[in-house]
């Protein structure tokens, strides 16, 4: 079920260290995520609105997540240029994307995890 090796390795990112010992590989694999992860909360929210609008649900399960993209344009190019930069908001950004890619692929695509900020 875990497949992200990713995931195993940097979950969870506690400084700005971390991400400078990066390999460029997994760099570039994480900005990739980073870009996707509108699209994907997006879709997610409305694949749950849709399956409780064709069962007449009033209340359903959405991701409350709302980040512009020229925030995380500038994540990305903080993680590129000067990752020592990267704040705790920024980091906590991080975090979640690799939580929500610790699954296999197929099971993110219907699976959207989801962290508890307690």
């Amino acid at each position: 079920m875990f497949n992200s090796r990713m995931y195993k390795k940097y979950y969870p990112v506690k400084s700005s260290a971390e991400i400078v010992n990066m390999d460029i590989t997994d760099k570039r694999k994480l900005i990739k995520w980073l870009k996707s992860i509108i699209a994907d909360v997006n879709a997610y929210n409305a694949q749950h609105r849709k399956q409780a609008e064709s069962v007449r649900c009033k209340e359903y399960w959405f991701i409350d997540f709302h980040p512009d993209k020229e925030y995380i344009d500038s994540v990305c190019q903080e993680i590129i240029t000067e990752p020592f930069s990267l704040t705790a908001k920024d980091i906590l950004l991080v975090n979640f994307v690799l939580y929500r890619h610790k699954y296999a692929g197929i099971i993110s695509a219907y699976h959207f995890p989801v962290l508890t900020t307690e």
